[in-house]
């Protein structure tokens, strides 16, 4: 492990599971609360300081670690960060960044003609493309282990992330 690596607190090991990407929600969600049951502070209301602050720290961390592990994309930062790849050292793909402008030029026309069929149209295409990368993440990380290729593929989902963030308001403005 790196020294990198090293600072970063394995949330799967705290919440009792096998670091993957395609986890269970339900599952997610027991061991989290199981976790919760043990560490929450109230649980220590009556017991001395230290103890107090150490299960507040506990319940901290397992909040973050929830947090982290329930949403795909920030699962997926998190794997690759844990087998230490760095994103600054991640290029996207050649051609990303003309598809990236090609498609906030889409957006930005038919969110200035307020034209929601053709904001819906984009919306929807960009869902089914981020399906598709989301197959392809979990290919990478659970399969091939190809964490290099997965940093690249979670920057595009990030970028996907925010474009339908994007168009979600330009369909509330256009509606209203």
């Amino acid at each position: 492990m790196s020294s990198a690596t090293a600072n970063i607190p394995d949330y799967f090991a705290l919440l009792g599971l096998n670091p993957a990407f395609a986890i269970d929600a339900q599952v997610l969600d027991s061991a989290y609360h199981e976790v919760q049951r043990r560490v929450h502070p109230d649980k220590f209301a009556g017991s001395a300081g230290p103890e107090q602050r150490q299960a507040a720290q506990w319940a901290a961390l397992a909040n973050e670690a929830y947090r982290t592990l329930k949403q795909p994309v920030q699962r997926a930062r998190y794997l690759v960060q844990l087998r230490g790849v760095d994103f600054g050292d991640c290029a996207l793909p050649e051609g990303f960044l003309f598809t990236q402008l090609n498609l906030r030029e889409k957006v930005q026309n038919a969110r200035t003609a307020r034209d929601t069929g053709a904001l819906t149209d984009l919306k929807n295409s960009l869902q089914k493309e981020k399906a598709e990368l989301h197959a392809r993440l979990a290919n990478q990380l659970d399969d091939e282990q190809n964490y290099k290729r997965a940093a690249q593929t979670v920057l595009i989902l990030q970028f996907f992330d925010k474009l339908l963030a994007e168009l979600d308001d330009a369909l509330l403005e256009a509606e209203t």
